[in-house]
């Protein structure tokens, strides 16, 4: 039996208006409100599953359908909407264990997939899952992997050519800090869409679910470039390291440096 006809008869166990009006309950929770992109993510792989069409919920159209990409989007290349999967299944298990703990459907998003399932909860928390008698549930994993945005440096002396440095600059560290497994980096198409904008940090944490934020400033004077950095939690705003490099800019050195 296909993945697909497997979740049809999960969805077909269990009435869709019942699943509906859990998926209306978790909206509404004040955790999901306050991040209406994982709102909007979870609106619409549960609808599309309802609406049998969970063959297409692949991070491409994710991307496109949630996120607002464009179709030169690459999943392989930008990890947003695994990130953000990782962010709304952390989130669905913090509703369950606390607001959405006697709810009589659970709904879950098993881990490396999209897919949401459907389960039918036992007053005393226990899950069954509307699966055949032979099937097993496995419990639920969580993932505390922390989420890290690299704005792009401000060029202070709004040079052009100090523009690809800048970028440049930032793409590099995006590109050195995505080697570390110990926690996930949001692409440069996700982050440098704050370019120049005037924000609350605290809208990182809530639309993107980063937890850190780092940004910078470059400014030359002559061969003399400096670069100041500072990393900010982004849940309160504040800031827990910051430090400034001098250094000399020269053709010869620009990618060492």
């Amino acid at each position: 039996m296909s993945e697909a006809n497997v979740l049809a008869t999960l969805v077909n166990d269990l009435p869709i208006e019942n699943i509906k009006t859990e998926l209306e309950l978790i909206l509404k929770s004040p955790d999901f409100e306050r991040s209406p992109r994982i709102r909007e993510f979870l609106r619409y792989v549960v609808e599309e599953t309802i609406e049998n069409r969970s063959e297409y919920l692949k991070g491409y159209s994710i991307a496109l359908a949630v996120f607002g990409r464009d179709e030169a989007f690459d999943p392989s290349s930008d990890p947003l909407v695994r990130v953000q999967g990782v962010r709304l299944r952390r989130m669905l298990e913090q509703y369950y264990l606390t607001q959405g703990k006697s709810d009589p459907i659970r709904i879950t998003l098993p881990k490396g997939k999209y897919i949401p399932a459907f389960y039918q909860q036992q007053l005393d928390g226990v899950e069954t899952a509307s699966v055949p008698a032979h099937q097993t549930v496995k419990p639920l994993e969580s993932s505390n992997i922390p989420i890290v945005a690299v704005l792009p440096f401000d060029n202070l002396n709004h040079s052009p050519d100090l523009d690809y440095f800048s970028d440049g600059l930032s793409e590099e560290i995006i590109s050195g800090l995505s080697r570390f497994k110990e926690f996930a980096v949001l692409s440069r198409h996700t982050s440098f869409e704050y370019r120049g904008k005037q924000f609350d940090i605290r809208k990182l944490h809530a639309e993107l679910g980063a937890n850190y934020l780092l940004e910078g400033s470059v400014r030359q004077a002559g061969s003399q470039i400096r670069v100041t950095a500072r990393l900010l939690e982004t849940a309160q705003g504040s800031g827990l390291w910051n430090d400034t490099f001098d250094r000399e800019l020269t053709v010869e050195n620009i990618f060492n440096l």
